[in-house]
């Protein structure tokens, strides 16, 4: 019982130091994106290989019209309301073990999105709310049973980007 204990921990110690080693390198390469649409395409192309994910996307949700900025880059565009229906309320995180078309969030390729995290973020206003959203053909790949803070560390990185781009003086 005990050395089988010991591989459990071992193989979850090496899984969580992989999980570290993709996601710092998944900053540094959000660290070298030098536009908002090079955010996008990064999100969108990038992302999914950097953290062994099939999709990825970043969504805006806005009770005003969407700055200019954000409308023009591919920034996938939500209904007033989608976020908190998918998330709740007050989560700044939900892993979804077994999601159902999530199409309004990945747009046709949702409907191949078996397991999804939700990770809320601000764009430093509180009518412009965003959404990452990372999913997997594998249902079950996320749960909430997972821990989640390198992927709230991510988002918190990517939340400061996108407000420094949307500040910046073209």
């Amino acid at each position: 019982v005990t050395k089988v204990r010991e591989k459990e921990l071992l193989t979850a110690a090496k899984n969580n130091a992989k999980a570290q080693s993709r996601l710092h390198n998944a900053v540094k390469a959000l660290l070298d994106v030098k536009t908002l649409n090079e955010l996008v395409e990064f999100s969108q192309n990038k992302l999914p290989g950097l953290l062994f994910v099939d999709l990825s996307q970043v969504c805006v949700e806005s009770e005003n019209p969407v700055p200019v900025q954000l409308s023009e880059t591919g920034i996938r565009n939500l209904k007033k309301g989608t976020i908190q229906t998918f998330m709740g309320r007050g989560e700044k995180i939900v892993l979804v073990p077994k999601i159902n078309n999530s199409r309004e969030i990945f747009g046709v390729s949702g409907m191949k999105v078996k397991s999804a995290a939700l990770i809320r973020f601000s764009f430093g206003s509180k009518s412009l709310k965003g959404l990452l959203a990372l999913g997997t053909k594998s249902p079950y790949a996320f749960n909430p049973r997972q821990g989640t803070e390198l992927l709230l560390f991510f988002s918190h990185v990517l939340e400061i980007c996108l407000q420094q781009w949307l500040n910046k003086k073209t």
